[in-house]
């Protein structure tokens, strides 16, 4: 117990002590104030499995954050954060089968883009993965078919190993996130996959209004009596690279962790910032004071309390059991019918929290989209659905629609 508390010790010292940095006042002004965009900026998330020479040439190309923590050694309960900008912590997502359901207030930062016309996309070779809502994924459900659950609903327009951000409407921007970790994938792979995706970002003429954003996790460390968690166990790799609006070889040495990235994207999208997000924004005219670290650093250091504590925490009950709740049935109005003139649809959800998504498509694949208010339909088919981080998904709603009207009034 004693090497356990001394490790601890240790590792807060040292969490201090980063708090107290403060970067050159070139490499803040550099950042505090980039060439104004010609419009929306395109997003770009890379998730790699490690420091690699790509990684420091994108460095070397734009800012390199030296003290970037995450605020969980669980890559699940790190992913939620990644993915809503809030600390694990915050809803005790981040110990051993710590899936939770958040407060209902709580939404993902692509969902919240999306929201205001991004178009947002989730690329991963690996199926398994849960499209950053990991931390969130219910139980599968008795019956459900394969995948159910597996992807937050109204985050992502496309999800997959074929998604990308050549497939929207040209004139929205995007939030594309590329998920490089995961079996299989080598270091050498993930070098020409980098360039790839910035070779890719040139030839559509958009690298000079895509923000960059790459960075590793953390390895968790084992779990063992006498092993501590340390600053080191926490610490990642995190460069962003923005041409024309960050000049190159900018180190930045003030804390960083990554709830700091929700924030970040929401302020660079134009979206509202929720107050209840605790991160500050790193980059742009939005920035917050480098000088007081992020708020969240005290979440890492309870990190490092609570994973001493929790090295034999079994899964809470209601993960074990499976009991989780399911996102009551949506409703729209009208319900179908016969009109002689477009009518004007609403769709409503009684769960809190939740999120609507509705297609017009008649035949599969569908290609939904995200529910923001009524609207005009001139379709045959309506179908919709609705669900909530930590839920499972509602049943999807079908209503037929026989519009009579003259198209050319239309």
């Amino acid at each position: 117990m004693s090497k356990i508390i001394r490790g601890a010790a240790i590792a807060l010292a040292v969490l201090t002590l980063a708090g107290c940095g403060d970067p050159t006042n070139a490499s803040r002004d550099a950042l505090s104030h980039p060439v104004a965009p010609s419009g929306p900026p395109n997003l770009v998330w890379i998730i790699a499995e490690a420091d690699t020479v790509a990684l420091e040439t994108l460095a070397a190309e734009g800012a390199r954050f030296t003290q970037a923590f995450a605020v969980t050694p669980n890559r699940g309960a790190g992913r939620s954060a990644i993915l809503t900008g809030m600390p694990p912590a915050a809803f005790g997502a981040h110990g051993p089968g710590g899936k939770t359901a958040p407060p209902p207030t709580v939404r993902s930062v692509a969902e919240r883009l999306r929201a205001t016309g991004y178009f947002t996309t989730f690329a991963s070779h690996d199926p398994e993965t849960a499209a950053l809502g990991d931390a969130f994924r219910p139980p599968p459900r008795d019956g459900a078919p394969p995948g159910a659950d597996r992807v937050p609903l109204g985050s992502w327009d496309q999800v997959g190993a074929e998604a990308h951000w050549r497939h929207r409407d040209r004139r929205q921007p995007f939030f594309a996130v590329l998920d490089l970790t995961g079996t299989g994938m080598r270091t050498s792979d993930s070098d020409q996959r980098i360039a790839q995706i910035l070779a890719e970002l040139d030839a559509d003429e958009a690298a000079g209004n895509t923000a960059v954003f790459a960075f590793t996790e953390p390895r968790p460390p084992a779990r063992t009596v006498d092993r501590t968690l340390t600053a080191a166990d926490l610490q990642i790799t995190l460069a962003v690279r923005w041409p024309g609006h960050i000049p190159p070889g900018i180190v930045r040495d003030d804390p960083v962790t990554t709830v700091d990235f929700a924030p970040t994207l929401l302020s660079l999208g134009g979206a509202p910032i929720p107050d209840h997000l605790p991160g500050r924004v790193l980059l742009g005219d939005s920035e917050m004071d480098v000088a007081h670290p992020s708020s969240a650093l005290a979440d890492v250091r309870r990190t490092i309390r609570d994973w001493m504590v929790s090295a034999d925490r079994a899964p809470s009950d209601e993960t074990a059991a499976g009991q989780r709740p399911t996102t009551a049935r949506p409703e729209s109005y009208p319900r179908g019918g016969i009109f002689h003139v477009a009518p004007r649809v609403s769709i409503t959800c009684p769960t809190e929290g939740a999120v609507i998504e509705y297609t017009t498509d008649s035949f599969e694949p569908f290609r939904w989209r995200l529910y923001t208010g009524p609207f005009r339909f001139v379709d045959w088919h309506l179908r919709f659905r609705c669900g909530r981080l930590g839920y499972h998904d509602s049943e999807v709603v079908k209503y037929d629609f026989d519009v009579e009207y003259n198209w050319w009034d239309y």
